[in-house]
């Protein structure tokens, strides 16, 4: 089984880029699925979300995170999918570790090929000019994170297969499908 993630910050295009891999690879005749463990972790805590964690129990996020991977990995393996994508994996761990560094260490050497989407901060805007409460969608939290993750991708380049650039909502992401598709039918990775 193949499998991959797609990262990036709130607003840069994940979830149609995943859907439209997953379409692309469907029709190459793969069967692939995609997964959300920052999501699917939220079932385990008594918190409304996993990052009032990284502040306060690092260790234990890290450890909710690898149980919840591992217990897709299981479900993906039983479904005998072709591939596997995350939405989330260890990138976004390695964001919170800029602010914890143990988390790093803790998360060890569980990585998989990784496709980041960036955009730029105007584009990002958009999210907290909604009215959306939660902070992490706010201009200052998106800033940081933009930057975060732009750190995260310098410092770990070994564990990217494509780094793409939303702008606008209305941009054909099937160039990101594409790629994707192209590298697992070629089995680059």
């Amino acid at each position: 089984m193949n499998t991959i993630a797609i990262e990036g910050i709130n607003g840069a295009g994940k979830t149609p880029a995943i859907q439209l891999t997953l379409e692309s690879l469907a029709s190459e005749g793969l069967n692939a699925d995609t997964y959300a463990p920052y999501h699917l972790v939220r079932e385990k805590i008594v918190e409304d979300d996993l990052y009032p964690l990284w502040a306060d129990r690092p260790d234990q996020a890290v450890q909710l995170l690898h149980q919840t991977i591992d217990e897709i990995e299981a479900d993906a393996r039983a479904r005998q999918l072709d591939v596997l994508v995350f939405d989330r994996h260890w990138m976004t761990a390695f964001v919170q570790a800029l602010q914890h560094p143990p988390i790093t260490r803790w998360w060890g050497d569980r990585f998989v090929p990784t496709v980041l989407l960036t955009s730029p901060i105007s584009h990002l805007m958009r999210l907290s000019e909604r009215g959306y409460q939660e902070h992490w969608l706010q201009a200052e939290a998106l800033r940081q994170y933009v930057g975060d993750y732009d750190t995260v991708h310098q410092a770990h380049p070994q564990h990217f297969i494509g780094k793409f650039s939303v702008a606008s909502s209305t941009q054909n992401l099937q160039p990101i499908a594409d790629h994707i598709t192209k590298l697992i039918t070629q089995e680059r990775i």
